[in-house]
């Protein structure tokens, strides 16, 4: 049902949080394709430990966010598509929520799930400080509403 986009750049560090938060989901209706944007980090090597069919991985030269999802959204095999940076994760009833959603109404084009920011900072001590933390709501948008530039985050 799912073909989750994952542009990823030099961020094998993270990126393995989100897979597994994937591999984690209630619903199993989904592919992933990663798309290594020209990482010159252990990106590549640290794909190699999932052994999921599921998981797909292509690599392109350098050319940002932005073209690897489109890249990405080109190969999909599934009818809905959903992003997932490489350095976030999603609750494990993401993609459940997600299907009960789309079946509600039809006339919807984008669903949207709300979202929870939760940003830390590392002190010279090595501590995790807490910057910032905010809740915003999901919502389903129309046609009409996506075209007069009204969405929602990429990952949501």
């Amino acid at each position: 049902m799912f073909s989750i986009i994952i542009p990823t750049y030099n961020r094998g560090y993270v990126l393995w949080k989100a897979v597994n938060s994937v591999l984690a989901q209630t619903e199993s209706g989904w592919e992933i394709l990663v798309v290594n944007d020209g990482s010159t980090d252990c990106t590549l090597r640290l794909l190699e430990e999932f052994q999921d069919e599921r998981i797909r991985v292509f690599t392109n030269p350098h050319q940002g966010a932005s073209a690897a999802r489109n890249y990405g959204v080109s190969l999909a095999q599934f009818p809905f598509i959903a992003y997932l940076d490489s350095d976030n994760v999603w609750h494990s009833r993401f993609l459940e929520k997600m299907r009960e959603a789309i079946g509600q109404d039809e006339t919807n084009v984008l669903w949207h799930c709300g979202q929870n920011y939760v940003c830390y900072e590392r002190t010279v001590k090595g501590e995790w400080l807490l910057i910032s933390q905010e809740t915003a709501p999901g919502k389903q948008y129309k046609a009409e509403e996506i075209w007069q530039m009204n969405g929602a985050d990429t990952n949501c």
